[in-house]
């Protein structure tokens, strides 16, 4: 399966997203990272035997420097591989999470317009960022720690077993006791996880919305109020936070108490058993050694568990993402479209359209119009009557399930989506640019290949050369970041990049809702003019202020829809059809 493929159902989404699936591009790295884990435990597991041995020379006043020498060289190994594995694991986790993101990005630009609304902007960033990284540490743990601190754990344990089964049953009767508080801990971890990405998923989508009328916010004085409300939102998320790092506070001292626990007993038993002469000396030690090394790979197991567990959410949140259907097909590449034949019975036809957001009244009901093959048609209502609601159903952005929409002279659902919207352009009404320069959010309507001569003149075209012109960088001039150009001149820079395309359909919602008067009359010679060989949908509140329309749509909600069409290009009130 491809990197960037989509998963055909949420078990098959679960699977990529498994530890063994995110390792399939890192496998080399993550596997000599497990091996050097394995290493550095095996290493530290012979270490006891080496101080133990350390030990009994001194006492018997016998030349320690082969034994010190020893004990060095093991110790130095063990950090050694820790450190390999390390930066293995960093390099392999790294390009997992990259890979995962790039994927999750690729998904959710291809999801339904509707799904991305209903998510939030914020809880999908929340997504890209928390969730990955989650995720990563999981795999980490399952791969890589678990699996060598288990191994440490049984080999500890078997070593204190042949040294001396009833200190070995001490031991993990202490460690079971606490066993129970620490599992009630993983138990409390995987909510308060989801709890805390939830509260994250809030605080982003508030912020997010902040800095988008930052405006507003500043024009109404509404800075204290819109931080208040950011600061409750980071304060739930802080609260949160709190509660999954007090989580994690707590197994170090539980697995601490563990050991002291056991500690306690085995020196009492130990001590007991030297001095009726039925342990040794050197065993003693050995296994005080054991008991001191087991803490570790206990804690890691600990800690691991409860890293799966928030992973598992993770994994969870991020399988049913991915299992989201997204549009028909993929985007192809942009450029010039081939025109397809002509319609006949109009380039849009609407037949008894009604439609419905989620949980909401209908938007629209039982809508029928006619766009002609040719020449400007303009669709009017009041606010809210479902203009935008229209055109988004013409490119196929939102759907419908009452009715039937014929675009070009195909049913709209029958059209592959990547050819549907070459052949049809859509200019939204707040017309926004992308960051970036100039130059590239031009080529986003015509590829990046076009020579600098085309956009000159499509610039010109639109009534915007001169001031691009004016920009110290010309087309290279980067838009976002603090630098912006107006409302009016951003409007016509859409407009650019949809002549750009060379579309059979030009749809425009309010095209000229924020230039001024020139620049309006600037932008209807162009709609006239392209109107002449083609057909051009245009959403507006003014059909009075239009020149050159030949055909006028009137949505007024909920009563069916009204076509007009004009006596002359001086006339500009429509009268019935």
């Amino acid at each position: 399966m491809s990197a960037r493929s989509t998963p055909s159902s949420l078990r098959e989404a679960t699977r990529i997203l498994s530890p063994v699936g995110l390792a399939r591009g890192s496998r080399a790295s993550l596997a000599l990272a497990a091996a050097l884990a394995w290493c550095s435990t095996g290493i530290f597991l012979a270490l006891p035997w080496a101080l133990s041995g350390t030990g009994a020379a001194l006492v018997r006043s016998e030349p320690v420097v082969g034994p010190v020498a020893a004990l060095t060289a093991l110790t130095l190994a063990a950090y050694a591989a820790q450190t390999g594995c390390g930066r293995l694991l960093a390099r392999a986790g790294e390009r997992v999470v990259l890979d995962l993101r790039g994927r999750l990005t690729h998904h959710m630009l291809r999801l339904p317009l509707h799904n991305v609304r209903t998510r939030g902007a914020g809880a999908l960033s929340a997504q890209v960022i928390y969730d990955t990284a989650q995720v990563r540490a999981a795999m980490e743990s399952g791969l890589v720690h678990l699996p060598a601190a288990a191994f440490g754990v049984l080999a500890i344990l078997t070593a204190m077993t042949r040294l001396d089964p009833q200190l070995a049953l001490v031991t993990v009767g202490s460690f079971t006791l606490v066993g129970g508080p620490l599992a009630g801990v993983l138990v409390r971890t995987r909510r308060v996880a989801a709890a805390q990405f939830q509260a994250l998923g809030r605080l982003n989508q508030r912020l997010l919305n902040c800095l988008q009328t930052l405006v507003t916010i500043k024009t109404y004085g509404y800075e204290t109020a819109s931080a208040a409300t950011l600061e409750r939102a980071a304060a739930d998320y802080g609260a949160m936070s709190t509660s999954a790092t007090r989580l994690q506070a707590v197994v170090g001292p539980l697995v601490g108490l563990a050991q002291h626990l056991a500690l306690t007993l085995v020196t009492v038993t130990a001590a007991h058993r030297v001095g009726t002469g039925t342990l040794s000396l050197e065993a003693s030690s050995t296994f005080f050694f054991l008991l001191l090394c087991l803490t570790s790979p206990v804690t890691v197991i600990a800690l691991g568990a409860g890293q799966l567990r928030t992973g598992q959410a993770a994994r969870l949140r991020l399988a049913a993402l991915l299992a989201s259907p997204v549009e028909a097909d993929a985007p192809s590449p942009p450029g010039p479209a081939r025109r397809p034949p002509a319609p006949t019975g109009g380039a849009v036809t609407f037949h008894d359209v009604t439609f419905a957001h989620p949980d909401s009244a209908p938007v629209l009901r039982n809508l029928s119009f006619t766009v002609p093959a040719t020449g400007l048609t303009l669709l009017v209502g009041p606010s809210g009557a479902g203009k935008s609601t229209a055109l988004e159903l013409i490119t196929r952005l939102l759907h419908t399930e009452h009715g039937k929409i014929h675009v070009l002279g195909q049913e709209v659902g029958s059209w592959r989506l990547s050819q549907l919207r070459r052949h049809v352009t859509y200019v939204e009404q707040n017309a926004p640019v992308c960051e970036g320069t100039i130059r590239d959010n031009l080529h986003i309507g015509c590829g990046p290949h076009t020579d600098d001569d085309v956009l000159w003149s499509t610039l010109d075209a639109v009534g915007l050369a001169e001031t691009v012109e004016r920009l110290p960088e010309g087309l290279g001039t980067v838009l976002g970041g603090g630098r912006a150009l107006s409302g009016g001149q951003c409007q016509r820079l859409s407009l650019a990049r949809a002549l750009l395309t060379d579309a059979d359909l030009l749809v425009l919602d309010e095209p000229t809702s924020q230039v001024d008067i020139a620049g309006e009359q600037h932008v209807f010679q162009i709609l006239s003019r392209l109107a002449a060989t083609r057909p051009v949908l245009m959403a507006t509140h003014r059909p009075h202020s239009v020149p050159g329309a030949t055909h006028v749509i009137t949505i007024a909600p909920p009563a069916p829809v009204q076509a007009n069409r004009r006596r002359s290009a001086q006339s500009r009130e429509p009268t019935s059809s």
